[in-house]
């Protein structure tokens, strides 16, 4: 799956409201994350939203380098200790 909103419908939290109802889904189906691989410039976007960076992905797809993105779900939103999980920096 993809996700893209349009450059002239950009920057009024159309991209967030789609990332919400995703959360919604994916809580519904009691997923305990939500995974993605993105661009290096679309990585603030999604920690805006709740994700955490685990660093480069093996993916070379398009000859990019990829960063591979997860937001926990429900409990697994929080490590055993409660302690929000520290995001990997972009390079």
């Amino acid at each position: 799956m993809s996700l893209a909103v349009a450059p002239t419908a950009q920057g009024v939290g159309l991209g967030g409201q789609l990332l919400a109802q995703l959360d919604v889904v994916a809580t519904a189906q009691h997923r305990q994350a939500i995974t993605l691989t993105c661009l290096r410039r679309l990585v603030g976007f999604y920690e805006a939203h709740g994700y955490v960076n685990e660093g480069e992905s093996a993916s070379a797809h398009a000859g990019e380098v990829w960063y591979n993105l997860v937001k926990p779900l429900g409990p697994a939103a929080r490590n055993p200790v409660g302690v929000p999980v520290s995001p990997v920096p972009v390079r």
